[in-house]
């Protein structure tokens, strides 16, 4: 119980008025809000998506079959999730997720896609 009282204490010290009108958890539900977690507002459905497509691409990225069309597709979701997000910010979270899903793609396209050119290359001047 004395440590449920000195984050009372603590809350009471940076969010007065919400403690008083709405309680300590209510200011706990605004804490959240402003670092972008929010049990109210659902991550944004293409968010989860690009980073699973993200991460898809980067374990696949040595499979270019795999990895190109993965990777496309995290960054189209990342992409739209993101703009979504920045245009209804009171009803999704999860930018930081589309964005991170957005990057793995990246990185996983081009990692692949510098394997699949040094495959063709290697086709096109090979002897024998």
């Amino acid at each position: 119980m004395p440590r449920a009282q000195s984050a009372e204490a603590a809350l009471r010290q940076a969010l007065p008025g919400i403690v008083a009108t709405a309680g300590p958890l209510a200011a706990l539900d605004q804490l959240a809000e402003r670092e972008g977690i929010s049990p109210h507002r659902p991550v944004h459905r293409q968010a989860a998506s690009a980073m699973t497509w993200g991460i898809v691409t980067l374990i696949f990225f040595w499979m270019p079959l795999i990895a190109v069309p993965t990777g496309i597709l995290s960054i189209v979701f990342g992409s739209d999730a993101v703009k979504a997000i920045r245009q209804q910010p009171n009803r999704y979270q999860g930018e930081d997720r589309a964005k991170t899903g957005r990057l793995l793609g990246i990185i996983g396209l081009a990692i692949s896609s510098i394997i699949l050119l040094l495959f063709i290359v290697g086709i096109v001047f090979r002897t024998g």
